[in-house]
């Protein structure tokens, strides 16, 4: 039998970790290229790589600092502001020509980021990040390398799945 302590577990365990990730980066890169194709009917492959790393961000917090005791309003508010960053960042470097997207002549564009951001593809991405870190927590439940899923806002616990087992 293969525990976690065996070398062949932790490959495994490396191995359920790298699918969940896979499947966040895939999620997060289709929702997003979906989202450019019914705004812009276009598509381009930088979007699809980029909110993918922006949910392999979203899956990094939320493996590496945020657990489930963690408000969930915190954990969406900063996985959103990650995406944004990540958004300003890809459009200073790689969109500066306005080929990829194009938000100057669009409501809530801001002018403060070089109009590389806009408040209504931020909020796709608290959209996002609110549907991504449930459902990453929910794969690794089901692959067997995290606990079973609840969430925390203000002072009431939610046990989506049912109550914890001991």
């Amino acid at each position: 039998m293969v525990t976690n302590n065996e070398p062949d577990g932790k490959i495994i365990k490396i191995i359920k970790y790298l699918i969940s990730f896979l499947f966040v980066f895939v999620l997060s890169g289709i929702v997003r290229y979906i989202a450019d194709w019914i705004y812009q009917g276009q598509l381009h492959w930088m979007v699809f790589v980029y909110a993918g790393v922006c949910g392999l961000g979203l899956a990094l917090i939320n493996d590496g600092g945020y657990r489930f005791e963690t408000d969930y309003r915190i954990q969406v508010t900063t996985g959103a502001a990650l995406c944004t960053f990540l958004e300003f960042l890809v459009g200073k470097v790689f969109n500066s020509n306005y080929a990829i997207w194009d938000y100057r002549e669009l409501w809530g564009t801001l002018n403060i980021f070089d109009d590389q951001v806009n408040l209504i593809f931020v909020g796709l991405w608290v959209i996002i990040a609110a549907i991504a870190i449930p459902v990453l927590d929910v794969v690794q439940w089901q692959l067997g390398i995290g606990k079973k899923p609840f969430y925390r806002m203000g002072k009431k616990y939610f046990y989506p799945w049912g109550e914890q087992d001991e």
